[in-house]
């Protein structure tokens, strides 16, 4: 017998309950969830979903009479997509993906608007603590670290019955959601005809008959609960307050039971909701639930189907910055500091605009433009304004609006020769090629750099009998132990790009000396010798160990977690398809599409 966890949210006379487990042995939910085989923390998540339930039964129990027991093995019944039939890519990918992924604030915010239809988002996540960040995972919305704790769940609470109070006082907005044609709710059958249609969209499925009643019960008791809400609008206002506050809205729930070839497969519905919340940040449209109610997720052709057409869509461009600016430590900007001495003409908005130029470039080179990884590396087109113009030393009048240009190749290659990258990863006087090096090792190679003892002493002040590459290769190769990884793996990374001051400028003489860029980068392809970050950037784009590091970067984005050793196969595939065919980064994020629905679970223990 496997090692089960009770959650019960209430029972009564008409088995009115919701449970979250699954048994594929009966076929169907029933009250026990096997957590043999489940993270320690999907078990600790598990164990708070149940008490959120529980929670919710209590508020349809005092409505309807109904008592919270526990130890009741009556069946709540299931309700799912066309579930199995895709076929697993080559690169099957294990499990270790959370069933119970918490909305991050931006998903909650866009699932938001896009339930009620506004126009803009409301920004009511502005009050909500911060998201956890997890040492080892570069993008928001670990799944491991994304739970509840006692202050979210009352900035949950406080915004569903701000949103709910503003939607029935909201003519226009309150028709949006009600049946189509419909002028109110007049009757028991037109209420239930509201919760069912507005319930599948907030809990991303049909609702269960069971999950059905107990919103009917709490629209009942809605309807005598609000002075300042009368009528019909009263019954809907408390739905909304539930719906909002429900487990099934807050988080991405998988509880599939479906067996496929031995294993767990995803149901229609849940397919749908990991394209939406990968390629758009949000719950699914009317076309993806859709291919859910139609069966048309169930095999690769309809996936990568649906995946193409969301991709193509405006909303993806969201993602697409997101994950780059991730990938590009753009939130590094917020640190430039240029010292007003040595650099006066600096804007004292360099960090917006920098900031600015980035978003831009991604948008321009990876989502209109359809670009591959090399593009992003090699490009010499970017947007500009009279912030950056002076710094790029380009002629001509510019304002502070943003437009295209092309900047000299003799200078200039992809993203890493941007003002942004470089003076992020400078000091206020100096440009620092230590933690320049340590990035494009980390980030784009994926190269294992250890933290460098405590004991290190700081970079010696500027010296002008010395360049600063003179300076730093003393600094840290100077002693035997630093030399062997400063040397050999680490400098040079940070050397090719001395070119460029504090501020991003371009420089041939550092002081009164000339600069030397020319360094042999350690590559997958092995060591590459090169004259400075232009031959880098054509390097870096030409190897296999940067293509299979960013794709590792996306498996990761994707699934919610760090990578594991058993993505290296879908790592090799995507990183082959990068390299070797130069595909857009947009057809690699449908193959990570494919992928991503064709996961299969390990089932319960019988």
């Amino acid at each position: 017998m496997a090692r089960c966890t009770l959650l019960v949210i209430g029972s009564c006379s008409d088995r009115r309950a919701e449970r979250l487990c699954m048994k594929p042995s009966l076929g169907r939910q029933i009250l026990m969830t096997d957590t043999s085989t489940m993270t320690s923390s999907d078990v600790t998540k598990l164990s708070r979903f149940g008490a959120w339930l529980s929670l919710f039964a209590l508020m349809v129990a005092s409505s309807s009479g109904c008592s919270a027991t526990a130890n009741d093995s009556s069946y709540a019944g299931a309700s799912s997509g066309t579930a199995g039939g895709v076929a697993p890519p080559a690169a099957d990918l294990p499990g270790g993906v959370s069933r119970f992924r918490r909305l991050t604030h931006p998903q909650w915010e866009h699932t938001v608007q896009d339930l009620f239809g506004f126009d803009e988002a409301v920004g009511l996540s502005s009050s909500f603590r911060a998201d956890p960040t997890q040492s080892g995972y570069l993008f928001e919305g670990n799944g491991d670290a994304l739970e509840v704790d006692q202050a979210l769940w009352a900035s949950y609470q406080a915004a569903s019955a701000t949103l709910a109070k503003r939607v029935v006082d909201d003519a226009e907005a309150l028709a949006r959601i009600l049946p189509r044609g419909s002028a109110g709710i007049g009757s028991d059958e037109e209420a239930r005809q509201f919760i069912e249609q507005f319930g599948k969209r907030a809990h991303r499925r049909p609702l269960t008959s069971e999950q059905l009643d107990a919103y009917m019960a709490l629209y009942q008791k809605g309807l005598t609960s609000y002075d300042d809400t009368p009528d019909y609008r009263g019954g809907v206002r408390l739905v909304l307050e539930a719906f909002l506050q429900s487990p099934y809205f807050l988080y991405r729930v998988e509880e599939s039971s479906a067996v496929s070839g031995g294993r767990l497969a995803l149901d229609g519905y849940e397919r749908a909701n990991r394209l939406s919340y990968f390629l758009w940040g949000t719950m699914p449209d009317d076309e993806l639930f859709a291919a859910a109610d139609t069966g048309r997720l169930a095999d690769t052709a309809g996936v990568r189907a649906e995946a193409e057409r969301l991709i193509q869509h405006q909303r993806a461009a969201d993602v697409f910055v997101n994950f780059f600016e991730r990938v590009l430590e753009v939130e590094r900007y917020e640190i430039i500091s240029p010292s007003t001495t040595l650099f006066p003409d600096v804007s004292a908005n360099l960090i917006e605009s920098a900031t600015e130029e980035t978003r831009r470039f991604i948008l321009h080179e990876m989502f209109d433009k359809a670009g591959s990884l090399r593009d992003l590396l090699t490009s010499t087109t970017t947007y500009v304004n009279t912030d950056l113009a002076a710094i790029y030393g380009l002629s001509g009048s510019f304002d502070d609006t943003f437009r295209e240009v092309s900047l000299d190749p003799a200078q200039r290659r992809g993203v890493l020769t941007h003002i942004g990258f470089l003076a992020s990863h400078a000091t206020s006087r100096e440009p620092d090629p230590l933690h320049r090096r340590v990035f494009v090792a980390r980030r784009l190679n994926c190269l294992p750099i250890s933290a460098p003892p405590n004991d290190i002493p700081p970079l010696p002040p500027s010296d002008p009998n010395k360049s600063n590459r003179q300076l730093v290769a003393d600094h840290t190769e100077s002693v035997p132990a630093c030399r062997t990884c400063h040397g050999a793996l680490i400098n040079p990374f940070g050397f090719a790009y001395e070119h460029y001051d504090a501020v991003g400028a371009y420089r041939e003489m550092d002081g009164s000396h000339q600069v030397d860029a020319s360094v042999v980068v350690p590559l997958s392809q092995g060591d590459v010798q090169v004259a400075n970050a232009l031959e880098l950037a054509d390097a870096l784009a030409e190897s296999p160990g940067v293509h299979e590091c960013v794709s590792g970067h996306l498996i990761s984005f994707a699934l919610g977690r760090p990578g594991l050793e058993a993505d290296s196969t879908l790592i090799s595939e995507l990183g082959a398809l990068s390299l070797g065919q130069a595909v857009p980064f947009a057809d690699l994020m449908v193959e990570m599409s494919v992928a991503l629905v064709s996961l299969h679970r390990a089932p319960e223990a019988p």
